[in-house]
């Protein structure tokens, strides 16, 4: 697997971030095999394409044990239905989590539509450049997953 050289890999990342109807839940999620983060915010276009496609790898990633989280970089008065309205608009139905003011995005230094894999321990093990897309993200979340990245 090529990893993305960044200063977090290998540092182990915790936190709990709320879902759309404020209900805390951890990343990693327990008994993952592999944690794939896609940060986006409303406003983006890039995102507007890159969430459908990852929401289209999703079920199959979710099938091999990798949890796929849609992590939602809200501004602090940004309210949650422009961010419904917005998936909708983007043709995507899935939960996401809430990291409003990015405190979590920003520990990454990396622009949105941005990726992160997390193997199951919760230690970084990729992050997705600007250059990176989903099939990049897929991959590198299935080699965590096989072992291959940590």
């Amino acid at each position: 697997m090529t990893t993305a050289h960044h200063a977090l890999i290998g540092l182990p990342v915790a936190v709990s971030l709320p879902d759309a109807e404020g209900a805390l839940r951890a990343i990693p999620e327990p008994g993952s095999r592999a944690t794939l983060i896609e940060f986006w915010v409303t406003y983006c276009g890039a995102c507007g394409k890159s969430l459908p496609r990852m929401h289209k790898l999703a079920p199959a990633l979710e099938r091999e044990g990798i949890k796929v989280e849609f992590v939602a970089v809200l501004y602090d008065d940004e309210v949650l239905d422009a961010v419904h309205d917005r998936l909708r608009e983007w043709g995507v139905a899935r939960q996401f989590l809430v990291d409003r003011g990015g405190p979590f995005w920003r520990q990454f230094r990396i622009h949105v539509p941005a990726f992160v894999v997390l193997d199951n321990r919760g230690v970084v093990r990729w992050v997705g450049t600007m250059q990176a897309r989903e099939p990049d993200a897929a991959a590198a979340a299935r080699a965590v997953a096989a072992g291959e990245g940590s």
